[in-house]
């Protein structure tokens, strides 16, 4: 068996409509051994910015650890990594240690310049392969690939991209007995859905509503109420009623 299949791995990121879709499964095993289901394999870099780990679960964690330490370093020029330029930053560092590499096979997933999704994989010491459809990586690759080459379409939206990529991988899985138990999908789009523009929508207006209420009540209280009260120019029942009450508070 090889090393890239000891612990076991499914991985798939997909492109959409001005949107991206990545996703594995949850399995940590020893070869056909489960240790674990709920096994992280995704990894955020930023919020436009995802990686996933596929091979040897301890080389995935230590590689991960190093291209956290790296983008903190780009990060203090106040900017974050372009899909792009993190893809050809894992490449140098698996290429760096071609020599003893990492026994992990990245997929990279963004969204980059102008909102355009970006997509790539590739092998233990750094050779990129770029897709614009579809990049799968780990034990059920084979059936991942079959999968995701009959569901897929171009141009998907969101909700329909969430929809392919999660039956895509679980189909697959089902098929490969060193990955499974459910998955893990990030979705990533450029603007929220419909439903959610329309609850910002509401919440927006119910809040402003509340603002001005308040606004207009405490306006009526400081502007007619209080010089009325100060003055004793209130009507007879207006002020036998304020008095009634603020005898009750003293």
């Amino acid at each position: 068996m090889s090393i890239f299949e000891y612990n076991g791995s499914a991985l798939v990121a997909m492109v959409g409509k001005n949107c991206f879709a990545i996703a594995s499964d949850r399995r940590l095993g020893v070869q056909l051994q489960t240790i674990a289901t709920d096994f992280q394999k995704i990894y955020k870099i930023h919020d436009k910015l995802f990686i996933g780990l596929a091979g040897l679960a301890t080389d995935a964690q230590t590689l991960y650890q190093r291209l956290v330490f790296r983008h903190k370093l780009y990060q203090l020029r106040e900017r974050d990594m372009k899909p792009e330029t993190f893809a050809s930053l894992v490449s140098a560092l698996l290429y760096e240690k071609r020599f003893g590499p990492y026994f992990c096979q990245p997929v990279i997933a963004g969204l980059g310049d102008e909102d355009k999704p970006f997509i790539c994989t590739m092998d233990s010491i750094g050779a990129k392969e770029l897709a614009k459809d579809f990049v799968v990586a780990g034990t059920a690759s084979e059936s991942l690939y079959g999968a995701c080459e009959s569901m897929f379409k171009p141009d998907m939206e969101a909700e329909e991209l969430f929809e392919t990529i999660s039956q895509a991988l679980l189909s697959s899985v089902d098929r490969d007995c060193l990955s499974g138990w459910g998955g893990h999908v990030y979705l990533v789009s450029v603007c929220g859905s419909t439903w959610d523009i329309l609850c910002y929508i509401e919440n927006f207006c119910v809040a402003h509503l509340l603002k001005l209420g308040m606004v207009a009540a405490l306006s009526y209280f400081v502007l007619i109420l209080l010089p009325v009260m100060q003055f004793g120019n209130l009507p007879m029942c207006l002020s036998h009623s304020v008095s009634s009450r603020m005898g009750l508070f003293c």
